[in-house]
C-alpha cells in the first residue's frame, strides 16, 4: 500500500471508530488517556493480568482504548467459549494482522481466515493426527537423545535451559512437519535469533499507530529484515531437501496441494512458503517457553519432581528414554503438571481477535468491526474452581481424564473452537519425551543465586531465562 493510499485510508478509519465508540458506550470501562486510550497501562509482560485487574473493578465484559481504536475485553468464562466457537464465520484474527504477517511471508494457517483457513487447516490437521503418534514418537526421542548428550556434558553446572529448549523444540517441529534434521541442537543455527527478532517486530506493529515501516525504516526495521532473509535461507533449505518418495509428512502433503493449485485444493507458491514459515515459528516458540517454566516449577518443587519421577521409573523400567507412545502415555503426573504449566504460564493468554458481523456479548450488542481482548485464561486463577489457585499443584489434574482442548472452564491453552491449536498432540509428546528422559537421568535444582525468571512478550509469552542445574541420579536411583 503507498503513503498516499495509507493516508487516504486514515479519515474513514476513524470514522469508523468514532461509530464504533458511540455503540459501545453503554459498556463499562477505566478512564483512558486522550490520546494514548489505555496504551501506557498494557505493559505486555503484564496484559493478562491488567485486563483480569479490571474485569473485577468493571466486568467481565468492558471497554478500552488503543490511540483511538476501541476495543471489547472478554473475561467471562461462559462467553470466552461463545466466542471461540463462533469463529471463523462470525470473529476473526483483527485485520491488522493478516497484512503485517503477509508482508514478511508468514501468513498461513495460523492467520488465514475464510476459505484459505479451511484449505490449509486439513492439510496441517492430517499431519498430526492420532495416526501419526507413533511416527512422531520416534522422531521425538531422536531429538532428545540429542539433548541430553549436550546436557551430560554440562551436568552438575550451571545451565540456561531455555535456548537449548528452543533449538530442541525447532527441530523437533522441522523433523516432524518436513521430514528436515534442521539439527540446530549439534549445529547452532540462527534460527533461534532470527525468529526472536521477527515475533518482537510483528508484536510491535499490530499497534503501531501508523504503518511507518512501509514508507521508511528504522534501525528495527532493517534488523527484521537481515532476521527474515536468515529465515527464508532456512526454509529454502527445508523445501529442497525433501527427498522423493520419503515418508509421508506435512510438506510433502503441501507440494501434492501445490501441484493442484487449479483445483479446490490448491495452494499457491506463497502459501506454501508462508505454511512452512508458520510452523517453524509455532514450533521454536510455544513449546519451549511451555517446557521452560516446567523445569522451572520442578526445580522449585523438588517433591513433585519426586513423585513423577517414580512415576517414570515404574514406567521406563530398564530404559533410559520415553521411546514409545504408550509408555508417554502412562506419564500420567508428568501430563498433570504440563497442564498445571499451562494454567499458571500459558503462552498465549490473551487473544486478539475482531467480530466480522454484529454480535450480542453477555447483554451488550457489539457492532461489526469491533476489535476484541480475549482473556484465554480468564478462570484459571479462580479461587472457587482451584485450591490455593496461585500454587503449583499438578496433582488436582489427576482426578479426571485431561482434555487438552478445555481441560477446565474460563481456560483455553491451546485456543478453542474450530480453530483450536493442531498441534496439541505433538506439544504433550514432546513434555512427556523430553522431562521424562531428563528425570530418568538427572536431578534438577535451581541454579544458586539465580534471581526467578521474568515473563517477557514477543508474539507469545516465556520466561527470559531459565538457570538451573542437573544433577545426574545415583546408580541407585536410576535402577
Amino acid at each position: 500500500m503507498s503513503l498516499i493510499a495509507d493516508l487516504q485510508s486514515i479519515p474513514p478509519r476513524i470514522s469508523a471508530a468514532v461509530r464504533r465508540h458511540a455503540a459501545l458506550r453503554p459498556l463499562p470501562g477505566p478512564p483512558a488517556h486522550p490520546v494514548f486510550g489505555h496504551l501506557r497501562q498494557m505493559q505486555p509482560e503484564e496484559l493478562a493480568e491488567q485486563l483480569m485487574d479490571w474485569s473485577v473493578r468493571y466486568g467481565s465484559i468492558y471497554r478500552c482504548r488503543i490511540f483511538h481504536r476501541p476495543v471489547v475485553v472478554v473475561a467471562d468464562p461462559t462467553v470466552v467459549r461463545e466466542v471461540l466457537r463462533s469463529r471463523p464465520h462470525k470473529v476473526r484474527r483483527i485485520a491488522t494482522m493478516e497484512p503485517i504477517l503477509t508482508e514478511i511471508g508468514i501468513n498461513g494457517v495460523f492467520s488465514a481466515e475464510g476459505d484459505d483457513w479451511r484449505r490449509q487447516r486439513r492439510l496441517v490437521m492430517s499431519a498430526f493426527g492420532r495416526s501419526k503418534i507413533a511416527d512422531m514418537q520416534t522422531m521425538v526421542a531422536t531429538v532428545t537423545e540429542r539433548l541430553m548428550t549436550q546436557w551430560e556434558r554440562s551436568a552438575g553446572t550451571r545451565r540456561d535451559v531455555l535456548r537449548d529448549l528452543t533449538r530442541f523444540t525447532a527441530d523437533v517441529t522441522t523433523l516432524v512437519a518436513f521430514g528436515y534434521d534442521l539439527d540446530s541442537l549439534r549445529t547452532p543455527a540462527e534460527l533461534q535469533r532470527s525468529v526472536d527478532t521477527v515475533f518482537d517486530v510483528v508484536a510491535r506493529r499490530l499497534y503501531a499507530p501508523v504503518p511507518h515501516w512501509r514508507w521508511f525504516k528504522l534501525p528495527r526495521d532493517h534488523e527484521v529484515d537481515r532476521a527474515l532473509a536468515s529465515l527464508r535461507a532456512t526454509v529454502q533449505e527445508i523445501l529442497q531437501g525433501e527427498e522423493p518418495g520419503g515418508p509421508d509428512n506435512l510438506l510433502r502433503r503441501l507440494r501434492q496441494a501445490r501441484l493442484q493449485e487449479g483445483s479446490r485444493r490448491g495452494l499457491s507458491e506463497s502459501e506454501l512458503f508462508a505454511n512452512v514459515m508458520t510452523l517453524l515459528f509455532a514450533g521454536e516458540d510455544t513449546t519451549s517457553n511451555t517446557l521452560a517454566w516446567l523445569l522451572h516449577f520442578l526445580a522449585d518443587h523438588p517433591q513433585v519432581q519426586d513423585r513423577i519421577r517414580q512415576e517414570v521409573d515404574e514406567v521406563l523400567g530398564d530404559a533410559m528414554t520415553v521411546a514409545d507412545p504408550e509408555a508417554a502415555g502412562r506419564l500420567r503426573r508428568l501430563e498433570a503438571a504440563f497442564l498445571e504449566t499451562l494454567r499458571l504460564r500459558p503462552v498465549a493468554p490473551v487473544m486478539f481477535l475482531q467480530t466480522r458481523e454484529p454480535m450480542t456479548l453477555g447483554r451488550y450488542d457489539v457492532p461489526a468491526g469491533t476489535q476484541m481482548f480475549v482473556v484465554l485464561g480468564c478462570g484459571s486463577r479462580d479461587a472457587e474452581r482451584f485450591t490455593d489457585p496461585d500454587a503449583f499443584v499438578p496433582e488436582r489434574w489427576l482426578d479426571d481424564k485431561i482434555d487438552l482442548a478445555r481441560p477446565a472452564e474460563g481456560m483455553h491453552p491451546f485456543g478453542g473452537g474450530p480453530r483450536v491449536c493442531p498441534g496439541r498432540g505433538l506439544a504433550l509428546l514432546e513434555v512427556q519425551t523430553l522431562v521424562g528422559s531428563l528425570l530418568r537421568r538427572y536431578e534438577v535444582h535451581p541454579a544458586p543465586g539465580a534471581a526467578p525468571p521474568k515473563t517477557v512478550a514477543h508474539f507469545t509469552w516465556g520466561p527470559d531465562r531459565v538457570e538451573v542445574v542437573l544433577r545426574p541420579r545415583s546408580a541407585a536411583g536410576t535402577g
